[in-house]
């Protein structure tokens, strides 16, 4: 049997590809009931998507890292706006108001998003590999 080396994608199908990835994550939060469960698992059904899309070790990074950011900059900019169109006497007691609060739970968001997207473009190109083998 013959090792053929992998091919990688180029650079704006990957990004492409993430951004697939996070328009399904987002997809994963509207169904009503069962988004209790694809809401969080969102990232990593967007990255297994997407990760059929790539090759490559740099490819399921990218999709990670674009998931990532397009969920971190969406909860920043939604708490933004909602800091500027709301009082602080509007706002619950635990919204958080300041700058840093939010850029902490942007910062959260942004490693969750990616530590699951990559594990699941990695987990679907593994999967892709094993298949391609057989």
């Amino acid at each position: 049997m013959e090792m053929v080396p992998e091919q990688s994608s180029s650079l704006g199908a990957e990004i492409l590809a993430g951004v697939i990835g996070s328009a399904i994550t987002m997809a994963c939060v509207i169904p009503p009931v069962i988004h209790l469960v694809t809401g969080p698992l969102g990232p990593f059904i967007g990255g297994v998507v997407a990760g059929n899309r790539v090759k490559g070790l740099r490819g399921r990074f990218v999709i990670g890292f674009t998931v990532g950011t397009v969920l971190a900059g969406l909860l920043a900019g939604a708490l933004a706006v909602v800091v500027r169109l709301a009082s602080a006497s509007e706002l619950p007691s635990f919204f958080p108001t300041s700058g840093s609060a939010r850029a902490t739970i942007a910062a959260i968001v942004f490693v969750y998003g990616t530590a699951l997207a990559t594990v699941g473009a990695s987990l679907s190109g593994s999967i892709g590999k094993k298949k391609a083998e057989s």
